[in-house]
């Protein structure tokens, strides 16, 4: 009875050391296993971004590209942006989108220069604006008629809406 009692003593005590050993390995092996199965962006394509009606010497022009309908409109929802001067009434931007990707690409003349698109009472833009796609001329822009799939080349007409 003595040696059944040590026999299953040791078999359990190695057992726990088995699987204790087991763990260890599997705890050193996750970030090998992480690493297999991250998801990498896609790469960034240039993209050209041509915008008319544009009121030269009156407030510099603001591009950005928005890749993600959860954070569309928000400053953090920016995956790149630009902005210059309005030297001429059309003029031609290259932005970074993610290639392959549905994006938006938002324009405005910040006639005033306060890094934002300044609006009205009822919420309607007071300064020129404009989005990719097919975006509807009342009410707020919507991703799904702004939206667009990115590629290597691509250029982008946008003229300007909002305008006296």
């Amino acid at each position: 009875m003595l040696i059944a009692v040590t026999f299953r003593a040791r078999a359990l005590a190695l057992w726990h050391l088995g699987a204790f050993a087991l763990m260890v390995s599997g705890i050193w092996m996750l970030p090998a296993c992480a690493s297999a199965i991250k998801h990498s962006a896609p790469p960034d394509v240039s993209i050209q971004v041509v915008v008319s009606a544009i009121w030269p010497g009156q407030g510099p022009v603001r591009c950005a590209v928005f890749a993600d309908k959860a954070t569309f409109l928000s400053r953090a929802g920016i995956h790149n942006g630009t902005s210059a001067d309005a030297s001429a009434e059309k003029m031609r931007f290259t932005l970074r989108a993610p290639e392959g990707a549905e994006i938006v690409v938002s324009v405005f003349q910040d006639l005033n220069n306060n890094e934002a698109l300044d609006r009205g009472a009822f919420g309607a833009p007071t300064e020129p604006w404009g989005f990719s796609g097919k975006p509807l001329p009342l009410g707020p822009p919507i991703w799904s008629a702004c939206a667009i799939r990115a590629h290597a080349g691509m250029t982008i007409d946008i003229t300007l809406m909002g305008q006296e």
